[in-house]
């Protein structure tokens, strides 16, 4: 057998004896809960502001963010696709791009609650890793490192998805991705970290303390240094 022979057949038995697996990665939802089919283009959705939505359909449109039908459509599209994934990555961003002032704590929970209640709904028994985003907290773009009322109402809400370990450091606001997403986890990652790394620690207005920050876990930074 020729030396291109032998590399074809080596790559096809590493193809063949590899554990396969798939899942699902949401993102970014951003749903507008008061998106409506409105006559008026400026009474459309609150997250396009001052500009004038002309062409608004059932499903949305470009300059809003996700209504509803949209969400819910999607996620039981993906059943349709893949009903039995290994697990689902949800990496946050549920509430839409509108200003603080016109949410509140109250209403990015109901958000974060609505679509989490959606996920188990569609996929029950399914392994989620999920994370909030920057628009997860009130106000937005801060993800203070120490326990609040927001962190306490989502680890519940995501109990069944969390070990007891990660149910605690959720809570506490540790945001310790190491101790997080290294526990429970399915085969095909068990040799695998799986981070979830919040930027917003080292906004330009943090809520978050220099002390804080040093409660991160170094070897994603390492990681990443040595990566290049």
């Amino acid at each position: 057998m020729t030396l291109l022979g032998w590399l074809i057949f080596l790559a096809s038995w590493g193809v063949a004896g590899a554990e396969l697996g798939r899942f699902w990665h949401i993102s970014d939802l951003h749903l507008d809960p008061n998106y409506t089919v409105s006559k008026d283009p400026l009474r459309v959705c609150p997250s396009a502001g001052s500009q004038p939505v002309l062409n608004a359909g059932p499903w949305g449109d470009y300059l809003c963010d996700s209504p509803w039908a949209l969400i819910n459509s999607s996620i039981y599209a993906m059943k349709e696709i893949e009903p039995k994934p290994d697990f689902i990555f949800w990496t946050g961003d549920d509430t839409p791009h509108v200003p603080n002032e016109r949410l509140g704590e109250g209403a990015v929970l109901s958000m974060v609650d609505r679509l989490t209640n959606l996920i188990k709904e569609v996929f029950p028994g399914t392994k989620v890793y999920a994370a909030l985003g920057n628009h997860d907290f009130h106000p937005k773009n801060q993800l203070p490192a120490q326990s609040n009322s927001i962190y306490t109402h989502v680890a519940e809400l995501w109990r069944p998805w969390l070990s007891n370990e990660s149910f605690t450091l959720f809570k506490e606001g540790t945001n310790d991705a190491c101790a997080l997403w290294t526990r429970s986890v399915p085969s095909i990652l068990r040799s695998c970290r799986v981070p979830a790394r919040q930027g917003e620690l080292w906004s330009s207005t943090p809520i978050c303390t220099t002390a804080a920050m040093s409660r991160q876990p170094a070897w994603p930074t390492q990681a990443s240094s040595s990566s290049g």
